[in-house]
């Protein structure tokens, strides 16, 4: 199978009912301060993170490795790989980096080649950054983002309730959670719940990633297929007003 080439059947056949498919992708990895060599020497066991403890979205971590730091964010853009958050996250060595929102066929290439890069600046630094989900037995496993929405020709947000809908909600809204996202959104979020189970194995194609999935230690990593408003422990994470504005309606 071609993931590739399915994303770009899939556009093909969005841009002919006048639909543009949007994405974004966030990383999160861990580095570790390793060689090729140096965790061939340790059979891959007891890795040097990059910095100890727990430093979500730390202004001052970052300073320890800057010269790392700063080359993935400067190279991506060389890359002409937007780049819109780079920073800490929680974890030993843990970062996080979003990629700018794009057409989804572009967003799948800044994903693949964006992991190319980090790995590729990281030998340069003697870091190894780690994508795997699930690289240390007792704690939080590295989260993939991805956001999606559409667009029509006019490049208004098709997920969006009107501006007449934005202070009460969707009158015909089928849940509560649902309310401040159009019909349309709403027949979408229903095909990837009806869908989802059956691409877990390209989601999730290692059995790293599997033992972050496991029932009371899955850190963030539902197991099951929910939806929520906003909700960070649902699979499909609804994002609306009120917390966005309507044009920044989308799905995670």
């Amino acid at each position: 199978v071609d993931p590739r080439g399915i994303t770009k059947i899939a556009t093909e056949t969005a841009a002919r009912i006048d639909r543009a498919c949007f994405a974004g992708v966030e990383y999160e990895y861990f580095n570790f301060k390793e060689t090729a060599a140096s965790v061939a020497e340790k059979k891959f066991t007891d890795l040097t993170p990059l910095t100890p403890g727990y430093h979500g979205y730390s202004l001052l971590r970052t300073q320890l490795n800057k010269e790392y730091f700063n080359d993935i964010f400067d190279l991506s853009r060389d890359f002409r790989i937007p780049i819109e958050g780079h920073h800490t996250e929680t974890g030993p060595g843990v970062l996080e980096t979003a990629l700018a929102y794009t057409s989804v066929l572009e967003m799948a290439d800044n994903a693949i080649l964006f992991k190319y890069l980090t790995k590729s600046v990281g030998m340069k630094h003697g870091v190894i950054p780690s994508f795997m989900a699930k690289p240390w037995g007792n704690l939080p496993g590295c989260s993939g983002h991805v956001h999606v929405s559409l667009r029509d020709s006019k490049g208004r947000n098709v997920f969006a309730v009107s501006e007449d809908e934005r202070k009460d909600g969707r009158a015909n809204a089928q849940y509560g959670d649902t309310r401040y996202l159009s019909q349309e959104g709403e027949w979408f979020l229903a095909g990837i719940l009806d869908g989802i189970a059956d691409v877990m194995p390209m989601l999730v194609p290692t059995i790293n990633g599997y033992k972050r999935l496991v029932g009371g230690e899955a850190f963030w990593a539902p197991n099951s297929v929910t939806y929520g408003y906003d909700s960070r422990a649902a699979s499909i994470r609804i994002i609306s007003p009120p917390s966005v504005p309507p044009s920044a309606t989308r799905l995670e």
